[in-house]
Parts: structure tokens; C-alpha cells; sequence
């Protein structure tokens, strides 16, 4: 097999045919002159995303210089040509209005009497086609990487009948238009999770509570041990949580209880709020509780101070730290144990409604790349 051969399963035994032969451009960008506002947009690498074209991403082109650029037409496959964990990403253009391509950004326009631009794209995406770019069509350094042209117009691919690519299109467009229905349900389930939440922690919709107290009235922090000394181990048993949230298991317990722990220090954690419902390890870079009133719910406390989102008591200068002052500091209604509990319930019944709204998306997504992979190397005929 050549080279130039993306190593696909041909169990169809199509014919193999050079990019270079099914589309009528292929080309890269050039650099746009950036302005505040303007009708044209300039297509960037942020554009191209495995969920598809995001147009929120472009910027303003100057339109005075609209013609150098590169411009994009409806049903181009649009593919990053640069940069370390961009480069090789693609998706097909399908929005409507004045838009450029960047010099990171590759046009494919598929010749539609041969190609069809939804196929060629769960080309590249598929394993064979990443492999191939990385193998065959990527140059340079690590931090300087680029796609080479020529390689990429001279890859050979297995191309089935036009009629068979649309109908393969036509396949994974249907199981692209069930995920994305599912991330609208997800998105507004989560939406109404969050508002929720929200009614039942301030008392929107219900008698609101009427006396507060400083957190540090009914809850003691202190900072954790080094995360050495928990045993980290393999087989280890006990939870131990960081900044950042669960690290590990280990052999040794600091909290043998019910317990909060919420980031101390670290730009990805600091303010975050988790609960352990036992024994476990915290990190130096973590606060832990040491007491909690017995008249309040270790979860509803961590809800509630997850609610009021701690990451806005952290230090401006520096390195992002929160300390246990400002924290003891933040206002907590005072609620029965009773009506507690039920914002826990309430908000643990949404949250796993989530969690199963994750789990098919998931799913889902597991089923379309094997059916797109049966589709692609011919394994299932359409």
C-alpha cells in the first residue's frame, strides 16, 4: 500500500481515488485585517469544532480587503492546519453569510458530481483518516506543526458511488441531529437544575428565610496534609480529595466522617465545593470540615456554598487562593433540618436526571462512530 493511502478497510473493494480528483479546491487561508465590526467574518480555528461549524467564534474581517481572502461556500469541508491539539480538526461549513478563511484553516470543496461533503468529513475524523494526516500529512516541529498541502491533495482514499456517499451522509446527518436534540435536553435540564436549585436556596416561590448566620458559626475548616502521607496506593480505599477534586484512594483516613471539602488554592479549583459522605484524605492544597452543627445537613451545606460559588472570594493578585476567613464570612440561611433535606432530595432527583441524560449522549455517541466506521470501510453497504 502506498504511502499516500489512507490504510482504511476497503472491504467493498472501491476504488481509490486521490483527494485531489474529488474536490475542485483545496486550499489554506491567508491572515485578515481584524476591525471592530463588519458583514464579514473571519473563520479561525476556534470555528472548527467536533460538534460542527461554531460561528460565534469568527471575527470581524475588514471588508475593504474581502477580496485576497479565501471565502467559504456552503457544504465546504472546513480542516485546522495548525498548532498542537487544533490541527486536523474538522467539520463542514453549513451557515449562511459573508465569511473568510485564516491562513490555519484548509478548504475542501468536494466536486459534487463525485463527493459528498459530509462523507469526506467522517473521513477525516474517523481513526484512519486522523492517522493518516498525523502520519503522512503533518510537518514540522512539535510547537511549529503544519499540514502539508501536497500530502494532504494527494491522499488516496477508498470512494465509494456518489449515491452510496449520500446515503451514508444521510445516516450519520440523522444520528447527528438526535445528539444534538439530546444536548438541547440536556442543556435545558441542566438550565432548569441550576434555576431550581437557585428558587429552593434563596426561597423564590416559597416562604423565603428571614435570619442568616456566618458560615462560621456552624462549620470549622482547617487545611489538609500532604498528599504523600496518605499511602496513594493502587488498592487503597480512601478517598483523597484535592483542589481539583477526587486525586486517588490511599490507606489512610484524615476525616473519618461526613465532610466538606472545598478548594483552597489552584486556578482550576479554588472555591469548588464537594461532599464525602465518609471517611477520607484532603490535600494541603484543600480545606476540610471539622465540624459541622448537628441542626445542618453536610450536603446542604455543600450545595449551598457550591451555589454561592466560593471561586468569587478568591484573591485577585497572585495566585488564586481563598481563605478560611472569607469563607467563615459568607451569609447561610437558616433553614429547618427538615426543609434541608428536601432541597437535597429535590436537587440530587435533577442531578441524576442529568447524569442519566449524560449517559445516553454517551451512548450514543459510542453507537454512531461504529455505525460511521461500518459505513466508511464498507463493512455495512447502504
Amino acid at each position: 500500500m502506498s504511502s499516500r493511502a489512507m490504510r482504511i478497510p476497503n472491504l467493498a473493494r472501491w476504488e481509490v481515488i486521490p483527494l485531489s480528483e474529488l474536490c475542485t479546491l483545496i486550499s489554506r487561508g491567508s491572515a485578515p485585517t481584524y476591525v471592530d465590526d463588519s458583514p464579514v467574518l473571519a473563520i479561525g480555528q476556534r470555528c472548527v469544532q467536533h460538534s460542527g461549524f461554531d460561528a460565534n467564534a469568527a471575527r470581524p474581517h475588514d471588508r475593504r480587503h474581502r477580496s485576497r481572502m479565501l471565502g467559504v461556500e456552503r457544504g465546504d469541508v472546513l480542516l485546522n492546519s495548525t498548532g498542537t491539539g487544533t490541527i486536523g480538526r474538522s467539520c463542514v461549513f453549513d451557515h449562511g453569510g459573508a465569511f473568510v478563511v485564516d491562513g490555519h484553516v484548509t478548504v475542501l470543496r468536494v466536486d459534487t458530481s463525485k463527493a459528498n461533503s459530509t462523507w469526506l468529513d467522517a473521513l477525516l475524523r474517523s481513526p484512519w483518516g486522523q492517522q493518516h494526516l498525523e502520519s503522512q500529512c503533518f510537518t514540522g516541529s512539535t510547537s511549529q506543526i503544519e499540514l502539508s498541502r501536497s500530502q494532504l491533495v494527494a491522499t488516496e482514499i477508498p470512494t465509494p458511488s456518489i449515491r452510496e456517499q449520500q446515503r451514508i451522509a444521510e445516516i450519520l446527518d440523522a444520528l447527528d441531529e438526535e445528539r444534538r436534540f439530546h444536548d438541547d435536553v440536556m442543556l435545558k435540564n441542566r438550565k432548569l437544575c441550576q434555576a431550581v436549585i437557585g428558587d429552593l436556596m434563596s426561597g423564590r416561590g416559597f416562604e423565603a428565610p428571614t435570619e442568616y448566620v456566618r458560615c462560621s458559626q456552624i462549620l470549622s475548616l482547617t487545611g489538609g496534609l500532604p498528599q504523600r502521607q496518605a499511602r496513594m496506593s493502587l488498592a487503597g480505599t480512601i478517598p483523597i480529595y484535592g483542589s481539583s477534586g477526587l486525586a486517588g484512594f490511599g490507606d489512610k483516613a484524615l476525616s473519618i466522617g461526613e465532610t466538606l471539602v472545598i478548594g483552597r488554592v489552584g486556578e482550576g479549583g479554588v472555591g469548588s465545593v464537594r461532599h464525602s459522605p465518609g471517611p477520607c484524605w484532603v490535600t494541603d492544597n484543600a480545606l476540610w470540615s471539622t465540624w459541622i452543627s448537628p441542626d445542618w445537613s453536610s450536603e446542604f451545606l455543600a450545595m449551598y456554598l457550591d451555589w454561592c460559588d466560593l471561586r468569587k472570594l478568591r484573591s485577585q493578585t497572585g495566585q488564586p487562593l481563598i481563605t478560611q476567613s472569607a469563607i467563615g464570612k459568607v451569609p447561610v440561611p437558616v433553614l429547618p433540618l427538615e426543609r434541608q433535606e428536601k432541597v437535597v432530595a429535590v436537587a440530587c432527583a435533577l442531578n441524576d436526571q442529568h447524569g442519566m441524560s449524560n449517559a445516553h449522549l454517551s451512548k450514543s455517541a459510542l453507537m454512531r462512530k461504529g455505525i460511521a466506521e461500518d459505513l466508511l470501510t464498507g463493512r455495512v453497504r447502504v
